[in-house]
């Protein structure tokens, strides 16, 4: 049986429809994919941009107050002027101390008695001392220098304040409660964050609800490019021990600190 012209045409018609129907199908989950890897790609990048922000900053508020406490002590036999203790807990310090510099030593030096104090050797932390008073600030954890506590953190931050004719160069050292760090870096939409300096020492790892024993992260691919770009931040699709994750990562600007998740 032969068809009709009319029934030709109406067959045709159909299957070019079918075919656009398929090729925008297609189209669509594509951009669709498209689109959703970029908004991943984004969420993930702003949520370590502002972690690190917050990370920066709640370590800015540590050292301000840590000056605070050394330069109302030092002008205290002038000034009469004491701060309340409890302004220390509301930084998130645990102990302190302060040092002089004189020449090449640090010599310590007092804070009001009723700061908790930090018991450590200048010739221990010598090298993290000279750090915060060439970079106005120094990080580490308890993990890389010796007479540190390990699984502390630990904050030393320089001023410079004049009692006689010239100006004195101070350090005062902190060590940090843990919340001031793991409360920026917690997140329940994330799997891991991490707090690594420059040289990719895994310094904080944190779950999605609690502090983890910090692996080690030698070889990763995201560590990789913070070392090619240590100034900027980004996103990178990337495998690390046989599965596929999504990192994204940014500066702290802490001593040279990174933050990346």
């Amino acid at each position: 049986m032969r068809l009709s012209i009319r029934y030709k045409i109406l067959g045709v018609l159909g299957a070019l429809l079918l075919a656009a129907v398929a090729c925008y199908t297609v189209l669509a989950s594509f951009i669709f994919t498209e689109q959703k890897t970029a908004l991943l790609y984004d969420i993930n990048h702003s949520i370590a941009v502002n972690a690190a922000s917050q990370v920066r900053s709640s370590l800015l508020q540590a050292a301000d107050q840590m000056r605070l406490f050394a330069v109302a002590e030092l002008l205290s036999k002038k000034t009469g002027f004491r701060l309340p203790p409890q302004s220390l807990a509301q930084a998130f310090i645990q102990k302190a101390a302060l040092f002089k510099k004189t020449g090449d030593t640090f010599v310590p030096a007092a804070l009001p008695s009723d700061i908790p104090k930090l018991e450590v050797k200048t010739d221990d932390i010598h090298n993290f001392l000279e750090t915060a008073t060439q970079q106005q600030y120094a990080f580490s954890n308890g993990n890389q220098i010796p007479g540190f506590s390990m699984g502390a953190f630990y904050l030393a931050t320089k001023l410079e304040i004049s009692t006689g004719k010239t100006p004195d160069t101070y350090v005062v050292l902190g060590q940090l409660a843990g919340q001031l760090l793991f409360e920026p870096l917690q997140s329940a939409t994330l799997f891991q964050s991490f707090l690594v300096n420059s040289a990719g020492e895994n310094l904080l790892q944190i779950g999605k609800n609690s502090i983890e024993q910090p692996q080690a992260l030698q070889g990763h691919p995201v560590l990789d490019q913070i070392k090619r770009s240590p100034a900027s931040s980004g996103t990178q699709s990337f495998e690390f021990e046989k599965r596929r994750f999504l990192g994204a990562f940014a500066p702290v600007g802490v001593s040279d600190r990174k933050s990346t998740r």
